[in-house]
């Protein structure tokens, strides 16, 4: 199909910003490396991709990482301005959320401003009929679409944690499929990101990620990646990394608990909103998913063919 062609060509975006958000080592708070690494980063997707794509991707990144910063303002957390990485998308820096609907309304700010961003851009090509629109609104659409999968650190699992207990187990059923369906081993580091979203026996996270580290070179072999080679080197020496980071971190929770007789992990006990609130965010929910797959299968179908 044509959708798993153009899926597995653009994949490496869909690591996007949640993938750095294990790594906060530092605090980036200047203009300054936002604009350099935002012109960085431009600089790498053009070499590779062209320099279409490199406009297209960065100018998508940047209105859905502002929307999560503008939702932020609105609650009153502090932040800072969005981090751009080759390869890896755009990472903004924030404390932790106590509140479920906070959470939520933050985490929805990212897909709603994207998600507007790339429909104007499909009403725009629809006046002009501008390839560089068509191209900025597919990617768009399918950027903001992926971050809506219902498992945290994602956005949709954000906005997910605020109406059910089990979207997590969901969310790793869709993101499984996903990377079946459209064959692209690089999205192993999603899953490996994940694990932390569920309350498991020790040494069982790091573990499964270790066999994840495992199946990410035997996945390149045995199916055709559709992004440069050493981008894929560079796929698996992020999963050793971040593989760990989680053997380090649970031996290290371990090591703590242990002593004051606490488990390793507990479940999020954050209490939920009212009814009324849960079914509104599932109603919004449902329909950012409807109105963005309906405008990506349309896009699909004007999108040029692979030569």
């Amino acid at each position: 199909m044509r959708l798993r062609g153009i899926g597995t060509g653009i994949t490496v975006l869909l690591k996007s910003s949640k993938l750095i958000a294990i790594l906060k080592v530092a605090k980036f708070t200047k203009l300054l490396v936002t604009a350099t690494s935002m012109l960085i980063s431009m600089l790498a997707y053009g070499w590779v991709y062209g320099p279409l794509f490199g406009v297209a991707i960065i100018a998508m990144l940047f209105i859905h990482e502002m929307g999560h910063v503008i939702a932020m303002w609105q609650k009153g957390v502090k932040t800072s301005a969005p981090v751009f990485i080759p390869f890896l998308g755009a990472a903004i820096f924030a404390p932790n959320l106590g509140d479920r609907a906070t959470e939520a309304y933050i985490g929805y700010g990212g897909p709603l401003l994207g998600s507007i961003g790339a429909l104007i851009c499909m009403g725009l090509w629809l006046i002009t009929d501008s390839p560089l629109l068509l191209v900025t609104a597919f990617l768009g659409i399918y950027l903001n679409l992926f971050n809506l999968i219902p498992i945290r650190p994602l956005d949709g699992g954000r906005m997910a944690q605020v109406f059910g207990r089990h979207t997590s187990y969901v969310g790793m059923a869709l993101l499984m499929g996903f990377t079946f369906f459209i064959q692209e081993p690089t999205l192993l580091l999603i899953w490996i990101l994940v694990l932390q979203e569920f309350t498991w026996p020790v040494w069982w996270r790091p573990s499964v990620a270790v066999a994840l580290c495992i199946l990410m070179p035997i996945g390149f072999y045995l199916w055709d990646s559709h992004q440069p080679r050493f981008i894929d080197y560079l796929d698996c020496v992020l999963a050793v990394g971040l593989t760990t980071l989680y053997i380090w971190a649970d031996w290290h929770r371990h090591q703590s608990r242990r002593r004051i007789n606490e488990p390793l992990d507990s479940p999020d006990l954050r209490p939920y909103p009212a009814g009324t609130t849960r079914l509104s965010w599932l109603a919004v929910y449902l329909a950012s998913v409807i109105v963005l797959w309906g405008s990506l299968w349309y896009l699909i179908e004007h999108l040029p063919t692979p030569q």
